[in-house]
């Protein structure tokens, strides 16, 4: 039996990072989350987190707050159950609108409730039997003699795969040669511009040498989001598979960006697609029009990253980026359960729900 809800929390959180991150996008220490607490009448609580992206999405921690507290007016009068997905949704729509990974969070406790009620850990709700992932770790943009290290620290803990940020297309040329040419041959590399090549002719410069080297797995979003027609040529240009990042925003953009033939892939990142259930549909889409997949993230913590680690295990994507919580030195709220890591192994939790509880 499912339970009126009597309250909804919402509490900001600091994440520090261990070191400073940066990317063709930004250069930050830690930020803020926004974390959801749904308690129905029977004291049960389901648990969803809000991770800003002012660069991708357009939101700060203040329009996420503003936004769920939009919703909390409005939740609450309807009686709603942890049951009623497609109520919030509609609550949100009509209401509260933006920014939509304040969506993302609310309707991820309200699943996370239901899960917990029926007593089904949310991999199994996807429909899942997988219950171990294997994620990739990112090497920050920064000197090339510092990446080196930071990748060859990763690569003594036992990581396989690197995802190596870049974008800076004055620097660009000596990053891939000092990097390259450091990493062991038995490593596979994702390259991820964030958008930093502007045209098409610098973008074909960089990915002819990536061409040389046989454990370059992937580029990610080598050009600006918009330019869709030049990403199609990119594409028809070269071998290595292009996954689109920030050009994808919706189920619409997945199939806009089919249909022009711009890319071989998606990344699919909960905050961005503003709802858990679409983001599982969308990689239901992508896969049914035989694009690879990738489940990234912003900077989030195990809260989310359980919900996008079980839609990644369901869907049995292609290429896993869910470590944001490996970079984490600290976060100023408790939280306990949901995916463990042994090095790169992502372990789901058996618990129902997430399987997370926070103390908020």
């Amino acid at each position: 039996m499912s339970y009126p809800i009597s309250e909804i929390r919402v509490k900001k959180a600091y994440v520090k990072l261990r070191k400073t991150f940066r990317t063709a996008l930004s250069e930050r220490e830690g930020e803020n989350v926004v974390y959801i607490c749904v308690i129905d009448k029977r004291g049960n609580v389901g648990y969803g987190e809000s991770s800003p992206s002012r660069a991708v999405v357009g939101s700060s921690v203040l329009s996420i707050i503003d936004g769920v507290e939009l919703f909390l007016e409005h939740a609450i009068k309807q009686e709603l159950t942890g049951l009623d997905l497609c109520k919030v949704r509609k609550i949100f729509e009509n209401y509260v609108k933006n920014p939509k990974d304040a969506l993302t969070g609310i309707e991820m406790a309200f699943l996370d409730l239901s899960c917990r009620e029926l007593g089904l850990p949310l991999w199994r709700f996807f429909g899942s039997e997988r219950k171990e992932l294997t994620t990739d770790i990112t090497v920050s943009l920064g000197d090339p003699y510092d990446m080196v290290e930071e990748a060859r620290n990763y690569i003594a803990r036992g990581f396989r795969i690197l995802k190596i940020k870049l974008g800076e297309p004055e620097k660009d040329f000596e990053r891939i040669r000092i990097l390259l040419d450091n990493i062991p041959s038995r490593i596979k590399i994702r390259i991820d511009a964030n958008q930093g090549w502007k045209d098409l002719k610098t973008a074909m410069k960089f990915i002819k040498v990536l061409e040389s080297y046989d454990n370059v797995e992937l580029i990610e979003q080598p050009l600006p989001r918009w330019m869709i027609d030049d990403l199609r040529i990119l594409r028809e240009k070269t071998n290595l598979p292009i996954i689109l990042d920030e050009s994808i925003m919706s189920i619409r953009d997945i199939v806009h960006s089919w249909c022009r033939g711009a890319c071989d892939g998606i990344n699919m990142k909960l905050m961005k697609f503003g709802s858990v259930i679409d983001g599982f549909q969308a990689c239901r889409a992508a896969r049914e029009l035989g694009l690879k997949i990738m489940v990234g993230c912003m900077l989030e913590t195990q809260v989310s990253i359980t919900a996008a680690a079980c839609i990644a295990a369901a869907c049995d994507v292609d290429y896993v980026d869910l470590d944001s919580p490996l970079l984490i030195d600290s976060i100023d709220v408790k939280v306990n359960g949901g995916v463990t890591y042994d090095c790169d192994k992502i372990i789901l939790p058996s618990d129902p729900g997430l399987g997370v509880k926070l103390e908020i």
